[in-house]
């Protein structure tokens, strides 16, 4: 019976070390997916950084842009407003060289 014992407590021994090699395995294999996992989230990631700041750039310069223009046309509806005033006086004149003519031809 020692016998019997003795290579049943081999046997088990020897399938402890099978399972606990096989648990080795799996962790080192977890491990090395999660690494990879993890450098392809961080290479997606850089690289979608890499797209918002371009994105974010392309979009300061054109509100760059549009900012520019809206003071172009600020300046051309300031410039339009005082050629529409000049055209009142000069109107305005006109029609007193009008009157002065018409009473001087009277």
């Amino acid at each position: 019976m020692a016998e019997a014992a003795a290579v049943l407590s081999a046997q088990l021994q020897g399938r402890a070390e099978s399972a606990e090699s096989a648990v080795l395995q799996m962790k080192d294999k977890a491990r090395s997916k999660m690494q990879q996992l993890t450098e392809s989230a961080n290479a997606r990631i850089a690289a979608l950084d890499a797209e918002l700041r371009a994105a974010s750039l392309a979009l300061t310069t054109r509100v760059s842009e549009l900012k520019g223009l809206r003071a172009q046309a600020v300046e051309a509806a300031q410039g339009a407003g005082g050629a529409s005033e000049r055209a009142g006086v000069l109107t305005a004149e006109l029609s007193v060289v009008r009157a002065a003519l018409a009473a001087a031809l009277a």
